[in-house]
């Protein structure tokens, strides 16, 4: 897959002043001829001094020299009295020469503000592209809605409002040029195909959009739905998974947000009535349903003690209350009608919810043929409505009270809170073109060849090793090499003797095993050598017995023509899992093929094995993606867009210690398993037992991290400015950019009686001197959160183009949110020197 950029960078060069680079040499030039030329006439001063004998003379002739040593600007007046006095040629000479110079420099001031204005007028324009308005719409509506008075403003008007709405409109715009956002809108996915060309497609390509529904506004509904007194019964009865009878007590674990606890209940014999119902009962069963049959098999049949009974087994987790549709469902509001469809003459509320819905299904229908300004309304009307409907269904809810249960208190965020929803709260868009990119084959598979050789030699560093002998040790201590273990009896007993205490204490610092000390050692070596690029090898590394013939990996890239050679190289900006992790987010934008492929090559891989993704309780956008792997392990409270029949119980799985390879494995129905964690959500964010699970599987991705750091470790940080080399393996590929990493104290600021000209001139002089290129992109936050306020995105790099004055003036803004240190990269691939777009691969690859 490619993540292209939405705008043509190249629109900004008309930004570029044209004449920065040669001013800062003129200056320094014009800097050094009035030195020398007032070292002359000083000196010549100084030896007519004495010979005139006039005092008032002499102090016209002391005063002059005062100024020119002091460098204050001499009057005319005051150069016609001194030639009248005594002749002194190099005094014209000095001061025409500085009179012009300082004309000069007027005159490169109002050329550089006109410049400036110039280039804020162009802003205005862009800020008319179709495309950015599209993406703001979704990301900031708010700025949107003020571009109309921001554009008709001449920028000589412009004040401090203006000002911001620059600063965010550079930040936006620079983000959709230089695609350092991954946000769907600034940039667009397509795909491409490798060929035995040996040149690259760079056709333009037809962009598309399509309209999504956020998952936030699924779980808020089925909230709602969930303890509406009338609409909660016509909800899906299921009885928690997980749940096991033992001496007249219910166990069972309980997911509220990813917040999981082991709970248990007294069994009784409506419960277990209820229970006998629900496993035998074929077909699904409703809450008013399962009502009505409590009241046909006890002595209370009122239906409000009964309900509130039932309630109350919701609340503590052993009964849950589901719509049968699932959060990560690509298209589960369509799913919501279709169930709700039935009902829909039973309840005025009903018929108002499904009319909410559909009109949201028709607005993705009709969004993208609409321009910006009908995207808006549209959106803003969709807002009104959904807030409407669920305010109205919303008042007449009764969320359970858990004031005076502090251990319900922990899961309170799962009953509700009331939210009114902007339009980016209910949609997101998915840019993306049909059109297919071509790579040249040859050089691409050298890479992926080089790159898996680094994975091979990196497998020590795989980051997952650590957890997974921890697991091991204590699986082997306390249960032994020949047992099965239920995985949630694993996993009760290691989180409340590893890993519960491991979070309420200090980390113990780890010792370096040896194979890290010798990577250290080997980096020492090389960056002792004071070269300006670390240069790495597959000879440099220590062999490595793991096993690394069975995987699938990825990596996003970017490729580049080396200057000279013409050869393809590619930087590395993030090694993947492989399966299509990544891919899945986008598979359904394009050819189902491209799905099917995925699942015939993982069916490939690990045949031995019982391979499954795995599911928790998150609804996370980026999650959605249609099924990789033939089944999925569900977990309380978890979301599953697999057929039952492809659904595994976490309860059917066991683990036990596979002696032949020495690791833990699952277990399901006497047959090995893998589980795989294929979202794209931060598996910190997931639940405990997915974390746990996901070390079930043979996935060896080590981090470059783990090079950086052990190289670094090796650079002394310098007081005010460190350079961090680029980091480079098998000359092709490129592991890490050129790094700055400066005190913000040694950046010149600019200061209050200094024009903008001189700022810039000022600015670059000193970039040069620190051999920082003319582009670069700005890091706030990188090593450091360390800062003064900021926002949430000033983790995202940020191009700063030091001979372009618009960003000069965002350089300057930036630096007041600055921490400590700013982090400044080396732009590789240099967008400036090839006239295609930027873009960034998504490549994946199979070892079977």
């Amino acid at each position: 897959m490619v993540r292209h950029a939405s705008l043509d960078h190249h629109l900004l060069d008309c930004w570029t002043h044209p004449h920065l680079t040669d001013e800062i040499q003129i200056q320094q030039e014009e800097q050094q001829l009035v030195s020398r030329l007032k070292e002359q006439v000083c000196e010549e001063l100084f030896q007519k001094i004495p010979l005139v004998k006039n005092d008032k003379d002499r102090k016209k002739l002391i005063t002059c020299k005062r100024q020119i040593f002091n460098g204050k600007q001499l009057s005319i007046e005051l150069i016609e009295q001194i030639q009248t006095i005594t002749k002194i040629p190099t005094l014209s000479q000095y001061f025409n020469n500085v009179q012009a110079i300082h004309e000069r420099h007027q005159q490169n001031n109002l050329q550089y503000d006109q410049f400036l204005a110039n280039c804020r007028a162009h802003l205005q324009q862009i800020a008319k592209h179709e495309n950015l308005l599209n993406g703001i719409l979704l990301s900031s509506p708010l700025l949107f809605e003020q571009l109309p008075a921001y554009i008709n403003k001449h920028p000589s008007q412009h004040k401090h409002k203006e000002s911001k709405l620059e600063f965010s409109l550079l930040r936006y715009i620079t983000r959709m040029c230089y695609k350092t956002s991954p946000f769907s809108t600034f940039t667009y996915t397509g795909t491409m195909q490798l060929t035995e060309s040996h040149k690259s497609s760079n056709q333009l390509n037809q962009v598309k959009s399509q309209l999504r529904l956020n998952n936030h506004l699924f779980g808020y509904l089925i909230n709602i739905l969930k303890w509406h007194p009338e609409l909660n019964e016509y909800l899906l009865v299921n009885m928690n998974s997980t749940a096991v009878e033992n001496a007249g007590r219910i166990k069972f674990l309980i997911n509220f947000n990813n917040i999981e606890s082991f709970q248990q209940i007294n069994n009784s014999t409506v419960i277990q009535s209820i229970a006998t119902y629900l496993t035998n009962k074929k077909e699904r069963t409703v809450l008013r349903e399962l009502i009505h049959f409590i009241a046909s098999q006890t002595d209370v049949p009122n239906h409000a003690t009964i309900k509130q009974f039932l309630l109350t087994l919701c609340t503590v987790g052993y009964l849950e209350l589901t719509a049968g549709i699932s959060g990560i469902e690509e298209n589960w509001s369509n799913a919501l009608v279709q169930y709700f469809s039935p009902y829909r003459s039973l309840s005025t509320k009903i018929d108002h919810l499904l009319q909410m819905l559909e009109h949201l299904h028709n607005c993705r229908l009709e969004y993208p043929a609409l321009t910006p300004a009908e995207r808006h309304r549209t959106l803003k009307l969709a807002a009104q409505i959904v807030n409407n409907t669920l305010q109205a269904i919303e008042q007449q809810a009764s969320f359970p009270d858990t004031s005076s249960n502090p251990q319900q208190q922990a899961f309170q965020a799962a009953w509700f809170r009331h939210h009114d929803f902007s339009a980016r709260e209910i949609f997101y868009e998915d840019a993306y073109t049909s059109d297919q990119e071509s790579l040249p084959g040859d050089p691409v598979k050298n890479i992926i060849e080089k790159t898996e050789l680094l994975m091979k030699l990196l497998a020590p560093a795989n980051t997952k090793r650590t957890e997974k002998e921890k697991m091991r040790t204590f699986f082997l201590s306390h249960y032994g090499r020949h047992k099965h273990i239920p995985v949630l009896t694993f996993y009760h007993d290691y989180y409340r003797e590893i890993k519960k205490p491991e979070k309420e204490s200090t980390p113990t610092p780890v010792g370096e095993d040896p194979w890290t000390r010798q990577i250290q050692a080997m980096l020492r070596t090389i960056i002792s050598r004071n070269e300006p690029v670390i240069r790495l090898t597959a000879r440099d590394f220590p062999p490595t017995d793991i096993d690394s013939t069975q995987q699938s990996r990825g990596m996003f890239i970017q490729f580049f023509n080396s200057p000279g050679t013409n050869k393809i190289k590619g930087v590395i900006n993030a090694l993947l899992p492989g399966l299509g992790k990544v891919n899945g987010r986008f598979l359904s934008l394009f050819d189902p093929e491209q799905h099917y492929s995925f699942q015939s090559h993982n069916e490939a891989l690990y045949p031995d094995y019982i391979k499954a993704e795995i599911s928790d309780g998150s609804i996370f956008n980026a999650n959605i993606h249609p099924p990789l792997l033939p089944f999925q392990i569900v977990l309380p409270g978890g979301h599953s867009a697999f057929h039952e029949d492809n659904r595994i119980q976490v309860k059917d799985i066991e683990v036990g210690f596979d002696v032949e390879k020495n690791v833990l494995s699952l277990f399901t129905k006497g047959k090995r398993l893998y589980a795989f964690d294929l979202c794209l959500e931060t598996i910190s964010n997931r639940s405990n037992l997915y974390q746990l699970l996901s070390h079930f599987n043979p996935d060896n991705k080590p981090s470059l991290q783990f090079i950086y750091k052990l190289a670094d470790d090796n650079i002394e940080m310098k007081e005010n400015i460190t350079l961090y080399p680029r980091i480079t393996f098998e000359e092709d590929i490129v592991l890490r950019r050129k790094t700055w990493a400066i005190r913000k104290e040694f950046i010149p600021l600019q200061i209050q009686s200094e024009s903008d000209y001189d700022y810039s001139l000022r600015l670059n002089n000193w970039r040069k001197q620190q051999q920082i290129p003319a582009y670069v992109f700005l890091f706030l936050r990188k090593r450091s959160k360390k800062g003064t306020g900021g926002s949430n995105d000033d983790y995202k790099p940020q191009l700063i183009h030091f001979q372009q004055p618009l960003l000069i003036e965002l350089w300057k803004k930036l630096l007041q949110r600055a921490g400590e240190y700013i982090y400044v990269e080396e732009a590789l691939p240099d967008p400036f020197n090839t006239k295609v777009g930027v873009k960034e691969y998504l490549l994946q690859w199979y070892n079977y």
